[in-house]
């Protein structure tokens, strides 16, 4: 993708396509809400005061339900959406929430094609880097548009982190393969994860909007954004500030400024890196080789669901299964959880009367969520 050769992006095409912005939050409780957000930002090194007075830009907001926080903390907001349904939506929420109008603007087109009168202290990019199959354009376009001294926020996903929702793709696949009605997709796969979803204590998203994204969503088989993407991709003139989860301690003494914080940063990220397979996993860490093998083989069962859900044949799920059944022996050297999940999964795959009834009712994959989506927020150095 460059700025004169744009590559197709699949959120776009896809939302578009469809007309739906399927990233509602539930906002019911607003102080809940609002009370998610400062935590997050708090644990990103960004906490309310740091908001105070300044202007921002968000880039892919959605519906703006996120954004509402930022303009509770006092910012006004330069948003861009490329998203028809997404345009529509912002302006409705932020009327119904009593957001002056002079306190924010709307671009509404792509990055690329966006035009800046300044730079911004603030730049906010969540849920929009993965997907992107050459985002390298788009990373130099967020890291322009960021003041000196300024702080960049942006999410990953990883291919650890994603191995169950995966899981649950193929599952989807198997499900609705006989199908082409949009529509019948969503409610099949709403009865057979809506009980996967009640085990996410803390979900706030709609069981619509959480399989029509995470389950017929092509951008998800795009290239993903890890954390060791995002620091290798963000050129020396950035330093991590936060992430979350919290992976990063600095012991260096802040007149050391031969240390080098990234390589720091990518050591231990390697070390910790499968902790993202399973959210209830605690703090520890692991030889990087055994991590790689981990990566490697899921890793290749991504690329086998992408080819699976291309071109659904017996040939390519046997390829599958016998995929999970290598990844099962390496994360039962985690947890015996994790092995029970992938174990159940592998069953569920083979079934050949597979409904959504034996999806919900299942007893362990109901309960296995990876750490997602993380955070991370870089300063662009002063000098």
């Amino acid at each position: 993708m460059t700025m004169g050769n744009k590559e197709e992006n699949l959120f776009i095409s896809f939302y578009g396509e469809h007309f739906i912005s399927p990233v509602h939050q539930d906002i019911s409780d607003l102080n809940l809400h609002l009370s998610r957000r400062e935590k997050l930002y708090r644990m990103l090194g960004l906490p309310p005061v740091a908001f105070k007075g300044k202007t921002i830009l968000e880039v892919g907001p959605g519906g703006g339900y996120n954004s509402l926080a930022f303009f509770v903390w006092g910012a006004d907001m330069d948003f861009i959406e490329p998203n028809p349904k997404a345009q529509e939506e912002i302006p409705d929420l932020l009327r119904r929430h009593n957001i002056e109008r002079e306190r924010w603007s709307l671009q509404k087109c792509r990055l690329e094609d966006a035009v800046f009168s300044h730079r911004y202290d603030i730049v906010i990019a969540e849920g929009f880097i993965p997907g992107l199959n050459n985002r390298e354009p788009v990373i130099r376009r967020l890291s322009d548009v960021v003041n000196p001294g300024g702080v960049i926020v942006v999410t990953c996903i990883d291919d650890i982190s994603f191995f169950f929702e995966n899981i649950r793709r193929l599952i989807s696949a198997r499900l609705t393969g006989n199908t082409d009605i949009f529509q019948q997709k969503v409610d099949t796969l709403c009865e057979a994860f809506s009980t996967h979803l009640k085990n996410l204590i803390y979900a706030s998203r709609p069981v619509e909007d959480w399989v029509t994204d995470q389950f017929l969503n092509p951008a998800l088989y795009a290239d993903l954004f890890s954390i060791e993407d995002c620091i290798n991709e963000f050129d020396e003139g950035f330093e991590i500030l936060g992430s979350s989860p919290d992976l990063f301690t600095d012991y260096s003494w802040y007149k050391d400024m031969d240390y080098n914080s990234k390589n720091a940063a990518l050591i231990q990220f390697e070390q910790k890196r499968h902790m993202f397979i399973w959210w209830r996993l605690p703090e520890g860490t692991r030889q990087g080789k055994d991590n790689h093998r981990l990566l490697g083989c899921i890793s290749e069962l991504r690329r086998a669901s992408k080819k699976y859900e291309e071109n659904i044949s017996e040939n390519c799920l046997n390829i599958i299964i016998q995929l999970l059944r290598k990844i099962s022996i390496l994360v039962g050297e985690i947890d015996p959880f994790l092995k029970s999940a992938v174990e159940e999964s592998i069953a569920l795959l083979a079934d050949k009367e597979l409904n959504p009834r034996k999806v919900s009712d299942v007893v362990f994959l109901p309960s296995a969520f990876g750490r997602g989506q993380q955070y991370v927020s870089m300063v662009k150095k002063f000098l």
